[in-house]
């Protein structure tokens, strides 16, 4: 296919959300537009009360302004439902792709549509095939799950369809009869702005205890998964004082559980709440522990092809790791403890067996986190779109 001057990522929620899955968005938009593509990020404007002001989301995902976003208004809050969702973006996504393909039509302008969203892409398809083929924009679907079976036909009308694993990417092609060239594996790369440094430095910088051993937790915060950190603390606590496991991330309502929990529990002392952390810092918080632990469990969504963001991010820091187990934990990790130590299931004494290991690691904790380093620096996004668009380019 033609290299498109012009590219509209459509995104599934607003970008203002201070949390993780904006910054796939914006560091992708980013890697186009060093290509340069003219790119715009086409997001919902959605109630929020920790929204991230519009101006200020560059600076907070750590992404220089060299694209556009689009702020499509929404009567959306933060509590409205799927089914509200659903048709706020169906609407606004036909809006777009009405102008789209008049415009193609009119004037042979053909953008390159990217949709992380099968409702907003919805339209885009259902229209271009009004548009002559000379004239009709390339569509672009990636997916970090195997859709359902209701929407395979949506999917299989895609230019290409990019997957975040080869396990997922092979899936996709077996199980929705896709062409092997029109799916590519395209591996996420870290999404924080890592910049490790030494621990007494980060320590230093954060008022943490220079002689504690630090284990950090840094990701999503729910119930389940927190009363598991919590009582992996518990255990930690009457096994290897001091060890202090510090937790960042987090909204105000979990938080506030926690808090509660800590107190219940006796932990207080053991156990810090960082609170929520600005991407581009989170790396300093990651700096500071002896010992990084990554849990998610199976409770949690798209956990069964889930490549996660804080797996690459913790691999960039160069730090021991102690990860439970996970379908792609090979793909992620590698090979128990080529990149990181596997724990088998989810249960605190193992993950206290797990983090006690890794601080007893010595010198082979040094190599594991240096492989682990290399394989993260091994991945960019630059690299990511490079290899999405030579795949587009040899569809032909």
């Amino acid at each position: 296919m033609k290299r498109p001057d012009s590219l509209l990522f459509l995104a599934p929620g607003d970008v203002r959300k201070a949390r993780v899955e904006p910054i796939s968005w914006m560091k992708t938009c980013a890697a186009f537009a060093d290509q340069g593509i003219d790119v715009t990020l086409v997001t919902l404007r959605i109630r929020m009360p920790d929204a991230v002001p519009r101006d200020a989301i560059w600076g907070h995902f750590g992404v220089a302004p060299v694209f556009s976003v689009w702020m499509l208004p929404s009567a959306l809050t933060q509590s409205s439902s799927k089914a509200a969702f659903r048709l706020w973006a169906g609407v606004l996504a036909t809006a777009i792709a009405v102008g789209v393909m008049l415009r193609a039509t009119l004037t042979g302008h053909r953008p390159l549509i990217y949709a992380r969203s099968l409702v907003m892409m919805a339209p885009v398809d259902a229209l271009r095939r009004f548009v002559p083929r000379s004239r009709r924009p390339a569509l672009v679907f990636e997916t970090h799950v195997l859709p359902v079976r209701s929407n395979w036909g949506l999917v299989r009308r895609a230019d290409l369809v990019v997957a975040n694993s080869q396990r997922l990417r092979d899936d996709l092609v077996s199980e929705l009869d896709l062409p092997a060239e029109r799916v590519v594996c395209a591996p996420l790369p870290p999404y924080a702005q890592i910049e490790p440094t030494d621990r007494v430095t980060a320590r230093s910088e954060l008022g943490l205890k220079q002689d504690a051993s630090i284990i950090c937790y840094a990701g999503k915060m729910f119930e389940e998964l927190n009363e598991l950190l919590l009582r992996t603390g518990a255990v930690l606590r009457d096994r290897r004082p001091p060890v202090q496991l510090m937790l960042v991330g987090g909204n105000p309502e979990i938080l506030r559980w926690t808090r509660e929990r800590i107190t219940a529990e006796g932990l207080d002392g053991w156990l810090t709440l960082a609170g929520f952390v600005p991407p581009h810092q989170v790396g300093v918080y990651m700096s500071a522990a002896d010992v990084l632990l990554f849990v998610m469990l199976p409770s949690q969504e798209h956990f069964e092809y889930c490549t996660p963001a804080k797996g690459l991010d913790y691999q960039a820091v160069g730090r021991p790791i102690v990860a439970l187990d996970i379908p792609l934990f090979d793909e992620v990790f590698g090979r128990d403890g080529e990149r990181a130590i596997k724990i088998a299931r989810p249960e605190p004494s193992l993950l206290a067996d797990g983090i006690e290991a890794a601080l007893s690691l010595g010198r082979e904790g040094q190599a594991m986190s240096a492989r682990a380093q290399r394989f993260a620096g091994s991945r960019s996004w630059e690299h990511r779109v490079s290899h999405v668009m030579k795949s587009l380019a040899e569809l032909g």
